[in-house]
């Protein structure tokens, strides 16, 4: 996870997103790379790809980041009152 999350951090998405990929085959329920995966896929404005994972990472884990994330990405989508309920709460 970490070369992973160097990936991401420097803006190299596309390969960020496609380690992911395989890293999530062999581990996933792996909320951190759940969670990444739909922050990387809001970076390539897949948001609806990105809502799938964000969704399973915040039924893992409700922290603020997983709330936060998932309420950006709605907003992204135009589903402005459920980006709302997670923005807000």
């Amino acid at each position: 996870m970490k070369k992973i999350r160097k990936l991401f951090e420097g803006g190299d998405f596309a390969a960020a997103s496609n380690a992911l990929d395989i890293f999530l085959k062999e581990n996933p329920n792996d909320t951190e790379a759940l969670l990444l995966k739909g922050k990387t896929l809001c970076k390539l404005k897949k948001y609806e790809d990105a809502l799938i994972f964000l969704l399973n990472a915040f039924e893992k884990q409700k922290t603020p980041e997983t709330e936060g994330e998932l309420g950006a990405c709605y907003y992204y989508l135009k589903k402005y009152n459920d980006a709302q309920i997670h923005l807000i709460s």
